[in-house]
């Protein structure tokens, strides 16, 4: 296994170890991300388009974004993006929650990502 693979087989490997919490929003789940930025209006969030699924983000523009500032610690948001360009390069859907229950926006504020095969 080459250095690559064994980062992204690790990263995926994180994602799923994030403890999930029941008062998570189902944003999207069993979707595959079929758009990807790294920054919207050059602000510290990137944001997904989505494809399939189910979940409130699933319909309408099928994009969810992800803010730093949304998160409890900045590694949780790298670990989100990582997670998510996994998906995007390797064909796999995802489940994607919020766990901000007042968000008025829940599809601009993802924090949890899992990758399903």
């Amino acid at each position: 296994m080459t250095n690559r693979n064994r980062a992204l087989t690790l990263i995926a490997f994180c994602s799923m170890c994030v403890s999930s919490n029941l008062n998570a929003e189902v944003l999207a789940h069993n979707s595959q991300i079929v758009q990807i930025t790294n920054t919207s209006n050059n602000s510290d969030m990137f944001t997904i388009w989505l494809e399939g699924g189910t979940g409130t983000c699933t319909t309408g523009d099928k994009k969810i974004a992800f803010k730093s500032g949304s998160t409890s610690h900045s590694d949780v948001y790298k670990r989100a993006y990582s997670a998510a360009l996994t998906a995007f390069t390797t064909g796999a859907k995802v489940s994607i929650n919020s766990y901000l229950a007042d968000s008025s926006e829940p599809c601009e504020d993802a924090i949890y990502i899992r990758l399903n095969k």
